[in-house]
Order: C-alpha cells, then sequence, then structure tokens
C-alpha cells in the first residue's frame, strides 16, 4: 500500500504532451532526493527560458522562421544519446500539433541502416535537423559532421540546432521550448488545429467496441 503522504497527484485534464512539465518537474525532483543530488532551481531555468528569446532571430532562427523554411518539407528529427528524447518528441509534436508527417532518428544507430537509404528520401521532401548538444564528444561531433557530408549529398542542406546553456537540464529545456513553439509555428502555417485529435480518439473508439 502506498503511504497516501508519499504520494504525488498530479491535475487531471492535460492531454500527454501538454503534461510533460508537470510530470518532468515530479520526475525530476523524485530522482535528484533518490540520488541525494542538489535540487535544480526550475523557476532560475523558467525564467532563463524566456529571456533567451531574445537571441531567436537574431543569433537563432526564430520558430517561425525555421517553420517557413521547413513548410512542404517532412522534418528529420536527428538526436544523439543527449538529444535522442527531444528528437522523439518533436516528431510528435509536429504530428499531433501540425497534424504533418514527421520522423525521428537516433546516432549513431542511424549509421547503420538508415544511411543508406538516404538518397531515396530525396524526393519525399525530407529536411534533415539535427538536434546538437554542448556534452557531445569531439568523436560525436566528427560524426555527426560525416553524416552531415552524406545527408547533403542527397538531400541537400542540413539544419543543425544548438543553444547556450549553462547546464544539460537547461539546454534540454530550451531545446524542447523551441521546438514546441517550432510545432504551433507549423501548425499555424498547415491552418491546423494543434488542440483536438480525432484520429486518435476515433481509434480508440474503434478499439473499445472491439472489446
Amino acid at each position: 500500500m502506498i503511504d497516501a503522504g508519499n504520494t504525488v497527484t498530479m491535475p487531471s485534464g492535460f492531454q500527454p504532451r501538454a503534461a510533460l512539465p508537470l510530470l518532468f518537474t515530479v520526475l525530476l525532483r523524485l530522482l535528484e532526493t533518490v540520488l541525494g543530488r542538489e535540487q535544480t532551481d526550475l523557476k532560475a531555468i523558467g525564467k532563463v527560458l524566456i529571456d533567451r528569446q531574445s537571441a531567436w532571430g537574431v543569433k537563432y532562427k526564430a520558430p517561425q522562421e525555421l517553420a517557413h523554411r521547413l513548410y512542404g518539407r517532412i522534418p528529420l528529427f536527428i538526436g544523439t544519446r543527449f538529444t535522442s528524447a527531444i528528437a522523439y518528441r518533436a516528431k510528435c509534436q509536429v504530428n499531433e500539433n501540425a497534424k504533418y508527417a514527421a520522423f525521428h532518428s537516433v546516432l549513431p544507430e542511424a549509421n547503420h541502416n538508415e544511411i543508406e537509404s538516404i538518397a531515396h528520401l530525396g524526393g519525399m521532401k525530407v529536411q534533415p535537423v539535427f538536434l546538437r548538444s554542448m556534452t557531445e564528444s569531439d568523436n560525436l561531433s566528427r560524426r555527426i559532421d560525416a553524416t552531415t557530408t552524406i545527408y547533403e549529398e542527397a538531400l541537400g542542406e542540413c539544419i543543425h540546432l544548438r543553444f547556450d546553456a549553462s547546464s544539460e537540464i537547461e539546454e534540454m529545456l530550451q531545446m524542447t521550448y523551441y521546438i514546441d513553439l517550432l510545432s504551433l509555428e507549423l501548425a499555424t502555417l498547415h491552418s491546423a488545429d494543434p488542440v483536438p485529435v480525432e484520429r486518435i480518439l476515433r481509434l480508440k473508439d474503434i478499439l473499445s467496441k472491439g472489446r
């Protein structure tokens, strides 16, 4: 039996993609407590993320600008062991918010299979987007650069996203925040309502009737 005093109750009514901030906050606190680590000041990071938006459109492409570049193309978000989860969420956010195709892959695994098929993706107007990290090793950086060379031979110029940050958590949250806004900009361009998920609900309805 779980002691009610040690149970965290989450607010209801949120779609899973919108509940990420709540879920992440609870899980991070739990892990830091169990591991005996100093707790991350998420409020301070939140303020930093708002301040960093001033660099979007100056030092970095603004989400709206990148959305226009991706419009009419299929994003392929490519992560590494540092950014693989962000690449997966990016794919999901574009799928659900913009109601548009997007894919993700992870290095170095993609170098063992996907790279052999890359020439066939040109006709599908696939746009590689590499999610870079300040924590990537020199060897990993060389792998990403080499992969970029091969992808550009088949698909044209690749996009590389990276952000300045004072910690890994800040970096991950900043990139996630940016890509979430990017997915909303793509939704606007595609005249899509980000909130409803009609096909998902339809699927659940079909499955429930088959029980």
